[in-house]
């Protein structure tokens, strides 16, 4: 009839879902999520971040004052993480020492060689001398003005680490000696030495001259709890706070991400496939409708 329009073809059915060929903002929010959550779980350890240094300058730092000691804002910490035999001391460090030296007074110390020898060792290495009786310094001495201690007394001297007393807390009182011409006098006939050496007193500088002394900066020792444990021990037992940090979410992030990777290149193949089969079958229809149509 006349007054019957042809189809308009353009014209689209409202039952037929329509095709956005927009941008798919819910697929940049999710790779936004699983970004944010991957960059969390690897910088979860950023905050004990520092200029790596190792273990010979750690105990430099120690005996010349630089490595801050005794203040709750700058902590010395030993932190171990999810693997056995590996740990991190850290802590803050200064640009010059915080140590002013007293004069030198000379000591002797008695040990005995097969009991105390291991230790002294430990404690200086082989920073001693061992000398004859005829050696000037070891006769001078043995004078009966030189002040006698105890072996103990030594091991508190010469310690790196003192986390408390005065020397800590203000200025003004010692913190530990250095100590010097360090010699061993075997006592004849014995198994006993006589440790001889000088030591003067480390004195904790004012608070201006600490800020003088540069602004901390935070260093990180790596360390292996097994081949160090005497180092470590030597920590623990003047009061270093011990702490476990583990990063869990890191830990499962690095574990299923291989795998969370393959299921999405797999959805994305397959989703592409099936858009493919999709379009091809669409066609195919629309050819044959059209051919029915014709006849």
């Amino acid at each position: 009839m006349a007054d019957e329009h042809p189809p308009n073809p353009e014209q689209k059915d409202p039952r037929k879902p329509s095709e956005s060929g927009g941008f798919n903002w819910r697929v940049l929010i999710l790779f936004a999520i699983a970004l944010g959550l991957l960059t969390v779980a690897l910088a979860g350890n950023g905050k004990n971040k520092g200029r790596p240094i190792s273990f010979v300058e750690f105990k430099k730092g120690l005996e010349t004052g630089k490595v801050i000691l005794g203040d709750p804002r700058f902590k010395l910490e030993v932190v171990t993480g999810e693997a056995a035999f590996t740990a991190q001391i850290v802590g803050w460090q200064r640009d010059e020492g915080a140590f002013d030296l007293g004069p030198l007074e000379a000591f002797k110390i008695r040990i005995n060689l097969d009991l105390d020898g291991p230790k002294l060792t430990r404690l200086v290495g082989s920073a001693v001398e061992t000398v004859g009786a005829d050696d000037p310094v070891a006769s001078g001495g043995l004078a009966q003005g030189v002040g006698s201690y105890k072996l103990a007394d030594f091991e508190e001297w010469v310690s790196p680490v003192r986390l408390g007393g005065p020397g800590v807390e203000g200025a003004g009182g010692p913190n530990g000696y250095k100590v010097s011409e360090l010699k061993l006098l075997a006592i004849p006939d014995t198994r006993d030495a006589y440790l001889i050496g000088q030591r003067a007193a480390k004195v904790l500088k004012g608070p201006e001259a600490l800020q003088e002394a540069g602004k901390p900066r935070k260093f990180v020792v790596p360390v292996n709890t097994m081949a160090m444990q005497d180092e470590l021990n030597m920590l623990f037992n003047k009061g270093v706070i011990y702490r476990r940090e583990s990063n869990y979410l890191k830990t499962i992030l690095l574990s299923f991400l291989p795998i969370l990777i393959l299921i999405v290149l797999l959805f994305l193949l397959f989703r592409h496939q099936m858009k493919q089969a999709g379009r091809g079958a669409m066609s195919f229809g629309k050819s044959k409708a059209k051919l029915l149509t014709e006849k």
